[in-house]
């Protein structure tokens, strides 16, 4: 993720040289690494809109009335403006200034007054008194929300479940284990004023929130749905929101011209046997020879999952870790395909077994 740090006097200058240093390679949000970039004032209002489309966040070393005017005409909506943040040019205080919880300015905010020794300035309602969010939530699992209720937006959703936490209304959130221990080392405070559940069943609340990976856990929810309309069970939730987290990749060799359907059936049952939700998949990756094989296009088009390919010279430096194939390295110029991908995709956090079966080499990985 890259953010840009603007600055507009040689004093600011100095101080965002400061931060360059200090916040290198410690500052990672929504599961990538950030790199700052330092530009003047200038630079940036000759290219302001390019700015701030391209980058992920900004942060102005300036009054903070300069850049709520130099903003202004550039912001389109809470789920696409890069995060932004106003600091003094010593540093006394960082504000978090746009896009706290989707773009993370609340998190990045605290990151660097932690380093810098400032005091962060964050004015967000769920924040100032302990609440969780559910946008936070959504947003660092970048999950993807199957709604019961599909005629609301996730914006809407996120003002009604907020304002809700913060008049202490009961909202029931079921979650498997593993992100809820992934969310709670993000923020100490992410669940507070949710009501954890440890099943369905034990739901009484008007809204529901079911956070799982499983395979099977959409046709336990509609199950679930089902049972108690049918007993006219008088509090079964309103609302029930099925929301799945996407934080798995898949790194995947296959031979020349594989038939889609068969691609497919093979990875389904192997994330089936595993328990793992297709939906749950943020990357599929391979090498780059096979950017344009059609079963992995295929798959990533069906199913909504980003693609990435990776150079031979990118492959061999992960490698020698895994298992070697002289086959592979003489057909693809590599020992092997779908481990070290997986391992790239991952930051080494590879969950499941390499597999290889008709044609098909794959390896199942979770983002760090």
């Amino acid at each position: 993720m890259l953010a840009r740090i603007i600055y507009l006097t040689d004093q600011s200058k100095s101080m965002a040289k400061i931060i360059k240093e200090k916040c290198r390679n410690k500052i990672s949000i929504f599961f990538s690494d950030v790199e700052f970039e330092i530009i003047d004032y200038k630079t940036f209002k000759s290219s302001d809109k390019k700015y701030f489309l391209e980058s992920d966040f900004l942060l102005f070393i300036m009054a903070s009335g300069i850049v709520v005017r130099s903003i202004a005409n550039l912001l389109d909506n809470k789920l696409s403006d890069p995060a932004i943040l106003v600091m003094d040019e010593k540093a006394n205080n960082i504000i978090s200034l746009l896009s706290g919880h989707i773009g993370g300015a609340n998190y990045l905010c605290r990151k660097i007054s932690h380093i810098m020794g400032s005091n962060p300035v964050i004015t967000t309602s769920t924040d100032v008194n302990s609440k969780g969010a559910f946008d936070s939530i959504i947003r660092n699992l970048n999950a993807d929300i199957d709604k019961i209720n599909k005629d609301e937006n996730f914006r809407d959703l996120s003002l009604q479940i907020n304002s809700l936490l913060l008049k202490s209304e009961q909202i029931d959130l079921l979650i498997d284990r593993e992100y809820y221990d992934i969310l709670i080392k993000i923020d100490k405070n992410i669940f507070n004023g949710f009501n954890l559940i440890e099943s369905l069943e034990s739901s009484t609340s008007k809204i529901l929130l079911y956070i799982s990976e499983s395979y099977n856990s959409k046709e336990k929810l509609e199950s679930y749905i089902v049972k108690n309309k049918n007993k006219n069970v008088d509090n079964i939730s309103e609302k029930i929101l099925y929301i799945v987290p996407r934080l798995n990749v898949l790194g995947v060799g296959c031979r020349k011209n594989k038939e889609s359907a068969d691609f497919e059936n093979i990875l389904i049952s192997y994330l089936k046997e595993m328990d793992i939700n297709p939906n749950s998949i943020s990357y599929i990756g391979s090498i780059d020879i096979k950017s344009r094989e059609k079963c992995i296009i295929d798959f990533s088009k069906k199913y909504n999952i980003e693609k990435k390919f990776f150079t031979k010279e990118q492959i061999s430096s992960v490698d020698y870790k895994y298992e070697k194939s002289d086959f592979v390295k003489n057909t693809v110029g590599v020992y092997s395909v779908a481990q070290p991908v997986c391992d790239l995709l991952s930051n080494s956090n590879i969950i499941g077994n390499n597999i290889k079966t008709n044609g098909v080499s794959f390896c199942l990985g979770r983002i760090k």
